[in-house]
């Protein structure tokens, strides 16, 4: 007997029968899709907790402006920018040890930033934990697809989920360790990611069990016409996950100090509106991928972005209480599709679905966040008035390729 023969004989051995059915079976194995969105909120958790950090840094550890946002910027390339490599890595190998790596790594990096000495050894374990980060999100992307069967919308809505509120949590989690610990209790960034860890080790079996299976089936026709047309879509989707990225990120940079400056309310107050506009976004990404299941990812693709153009458009005219509640809507439809744009790219690329899925949330995510630094720059030159119209300019750019998108048959 082979060696791989003796292994595949213990794995039929050792393995549960429900693991087994949940592995052949089109119905979603919603324990490992939870444990997978439970990793995303931890890892998206250290990315959210590092601004939160700096201000800690600055005041306790004498950092200049320059160097704090440094470590902002060196999490953000490390996170970002090599996600398509862990995605070429996990397409290769199916490495499905990357998640409850990336998840531990993440936040333990991140976690150590106040703990040790040094303004270089900050940097290094800042951007270790952003290379947790790029080393999730792939490999994740890709497991919560399988894991989702029938209903990928569902699933990728719950995974996108779990990133939203893990940047709600990180700056909490960061004032409540200072708070009770001083800056050593940025250790507390650590624990959600070691549980995630966890959690992900003892779901392994059902996660390869399904990998195993998608592996046996072949290759699979995931709708499109053809080649062009599904180059095409990846190209668009990718396009529209940036725009639709630089929206996000200029409005979190842009509106507190719109409140401020122009509606002359508290930086308080313009934190609620952000955090209004986050909070919309997670009930955004479940919702949207459920009507998706339903009804198709067209509508959901389509509506959301251009009913978010009016909105951006009239957001700069309105008063304090009337641009929380046009935050609120624009948030909701803003993430709608979040999960729904990953599906895609998936589907366009089936043989390179991590890849794939490194594309669109490392760095076409990332080269949304650099829009955002370029509206800064527009914002000082010529006035935030100007800088917020342009965000409802990225708004109109991202519903023209949002109906120019190729979809599958039947989407």
């Amino acid at each position: 007997m082979t060696r791989m023969r003796i292994v595949r004989s213990y794995r039929q051995r050792i393995r549960p029968a429900r693991v087994s059915e949940l592995a052949t079976g089109n119905e979603p194995d919603r324990l490992s899709i939870a444990w997978i969105s439970f990793g995303h909120l931890s890892s998206d958790l250290s990315q959210g907790a590092v601004p939160a950090l700096l201000p800690y840094l600055i005041s306790h550890r004498g950092l200049s402006y320059g160097g704090a946002t440094a470590l902002l910027l060196a999490l953000t390339l490390a996170s970002s920018i090599i996600q398509p490599l862990f995605g070429m890595r996990s397409d290769r190998v199916g490495d499905v040890w990357l998640m409850p790596l990336g998840a531990a790594v993440g936040g333990i990096g991140v976690g150590l930033a106040g703990v040790v000495s040094g303004y270089p050894a900050m940097l290094a374990v800042v951007a270790l934990g952003g290379v947790g980060v790029a080393a999730f999100h792939p490999e994740a992307a890709r497991h919560v697809t399988l894991a989702s069967g029938r209903q990928p919308g569902a699933g990728m809505g719950m995974f996108s989920l779990g990133g939203n509120a893990g940047f709600l949590f990180g700056p909490l989690t960061v004032t409540l360790g200072v708070a009770l610990f001083g800056l050593a209790g940025t250790l507390l960034v650590a624990v959600p990611g070691l549980v995630a860890a966890a959690g992900l080790v003892a779901v392994r079996p059902r996660l390869t069990a399904r990998l195993e299976h998608a592996a046996g089936r072949g290759p699979v026709d995931h709708g499109f016409e053809h080649r062009k047309a599904a180059r095409k879509a990846f190209a668009l989707v990718s396009a529209l996950i940036v725009t639709r990225s630089g929206v996000a990120y200029g409005l979190m940079a842009l509106v507190p100090i719109w409140f401020v400056a122009h509606l002359d309310r508290s930086p308080a107050a313009g934190n609620l509106a952000i955090t209004v506009l986050l909070a919309a976004g997670t009930v955004g990404t479940v919702v949207g991928g459920r009507i998706a299941d339903r009804i198709g990812m067209r509508p959901v693709i389509v509506v959301p972005m251009v009913a978010m153009v009016p909105l951006l458009v009239v957001l700069p005219l309105a008063e304090a209480v009337g641009a929380i509640v046009l935050l609120a809507l624009i948030g909701l439809l803003l993430d709608a599709n979040f999960g729904i744009t990953i599906v895609i790219a998936q589907r366009a690329v089936p043989d390179r679905q991590a890849t794939a899925s490194g594309v669109v949330l490392g760095l076409a995510v990332g080269l949304g966040g650099a829009c955002a630094a370029a509206l800064g720059v527009l914002a000082d030159s010529a006035g935030l008035t100007t800088a917020m119209e342009a965000i409802a300019a990225l708004g109109v750019v991202t519903a023209v390729l949002a109906v120019a998108c190729p979809l599958p048959r039947g989407a």
